[in-house]
C-alpha cells in the first residue's frame, strides 16, 4: 500500500516546514508548495489530500484553488487551515472542512485521518495486540 500523499500549500515557509515534518513523521508523503499558482502547476501529481491556507499574500486563494482542483473530477479531499475567523466562514460557505491555526501536530494528523479514514498507527497496533491476546 502506498503512503498517503498531501499537497501542502502555504505561503509561510515556517508553517510549510513544520507541517511537512509533522506529516512525514506519520508516514505521509508531502509535496509542499508556496502558492496557489505553484500548486496548480503540480496538481497533476497524484495526491490524496489538498491541505491549503485560505488566503495567500497574492494570487489565487485557497478556495479558488480547491474548486479548480476538485472540478477536474478527481477524488481528492480538501482541508483548509487559517488563523483568521473569516477564513473559516468562507471555507464553511463553500462546504470545505477547516482547521484553525494554531493547531498541534496531533490535531492536524487526527483531522487528516478523519478526512481520509485511515486508522492511526497506534490504533492499528492496539487492535493487533488485542487480537493477539496481549496488553
Amino acid at each position: 500500500m502506498r503512503p498517503l500523499s498531501v499537497l501542502l500549500v502555504d505561503d509561510d515557509a515556517s508553517v510549510r516546514n513544520l507541517v511537512t515534518v509533522c506529516l512525514e513523521r506519520e508516514n505521509f508523503r508531502v509535496l509542499p508548495v508556496s502558492s496557489g499558482e505553484e500548486a496548480l502547476q503540480v496538481s497533476h501529481a497524484e495526491f490524496d489530500l489538498l491541505l491549503t491556507e485560505v488566503q495567500f499574500g497574492s494570487g489565487i486563494n485557497g478556495v479558488d484553488l480547491a474548486q479548480r482542483i476538485t472540478a477536474e473530477s478527481r477524488v481528492v479531499r480538501v482541508l483548509f487551515m487559517s488563523g483568521f475567523p473569516e477564513s473559516e466562514r468562507l471555507a464553511a460557505a463553500k462546504g470545505f472542512p477547516f482547521l484553525a491555526k494554531p493547531f498541534t501536530p496531533t490535531q492536524l494528523v487526527d483531522r487528516i485521518r478523519e478526512l481520509i479514514k485511515v486508522p492511526a498507527q497506534c490504533e492499528t497496533k492496539s487492535a493487533f495486540r488485542r487480537m493477539a491476546g496481549s496488553n
